[in-house]
């Protein structure tokens, strides 16, 4: 967990901000439709791997961990908004 520390807890730290400011603004917010917030994180988490791998000396190993958990976000079905009255 020390070599991946960082980097997993950055994702999971992007996705609770993300998720805390579209609970706290209006959950109608683009970023909450559907998948993006999901896709997002995953991504910036992905080439966030990717770049520590090539540049920094990091492990390919992380990086295949990371793509698993990008698809894992992307795959959990978004939970429904809620149901605003007529």
């Amino acid at each position: 967990m020390k070599q991946f520390g960082v980097l997993w807890g950055g994702m999971i730290v992007l996705y609770g901000v993300g998720t805390f400011i579209i609970k706290r603004n209006d959950e109608s917010h683009w970023l909450s439709q559907d998948h993006t917030l999901p896709i997002a994180v995953g991504l910036l988490g992905t080439l966030a791997a990717i770049l520590n791998a090539k540049f920094a000396g990091g492990s390919w190993p992380a990086v295949l961990s990371t793509l698993m958990a990008t698809v894992t976000l992307i795959l959990q079905k978004p939970k429904p908004g809620p149901t605003v009255p007529a």
